[in-house]
């Protein structure tokens, strides 16, 4: 029964360690494909509504495999942000990444990169239906 805790611990110890800092500009190099998006709105409000939606559709705790989480930044200074899809496990892995600029005061350009059709049709398309719907 002790190995059996032990390695529970060892197991959760090793997770923690391995969840690191978000670094975006790692994971660009793994995304294959992108879709673009303009938006009549100012780049805070689509951000907010980006970030609000995948928390709120995309976060999730998986018992034994990790969970997946919505992190991202927002800088008023340079008028853009970016939102990532993570699964958190052993290690990081990055699902989508939404990059939000502002063009002007009322007009957002919005990319999305992904590699995978899965993460198209779940992320992207859902997202970008959402945004659509509300603007």
């Amino acid at each position: 029964m002790k190995t059996v805790i032990s390695l529970i611990i060892s197991a959760l110890l090793l997770t923690a360690c391995f969840g690191g800092k978000l670094r975006p500009e790692r994971a660009m190099t793994n995304y294959r494909y992108a879709t673009v998006i303009t938006v009549e709105e100012s780049y805070q409000k689509v951000y907010r509504e980006i970030f609000d939606y995948q928390k709120r559709e995309f976060s999730c705790n998986l018992l034994l495999t990790g969970s997946m989480d919505v992190e991202g930044q927002l800088y008023h200074d340079i008028q853009e942000g970016y939102i990532v899809v993570v699964s958190v496990g052993l290690a990081k892995f990055y699902g989508t990444y939404t990059e939000i600029k502002a063009v002007s005061d009322n007009l957002t350009r919005v990319t999305f990169y992904y590699s995978t059709s899965y993460q198209k049709k779940n992320n992207v398309d859902s997202t970008i239906a959402y945004i659509q719907e509300i603007a």
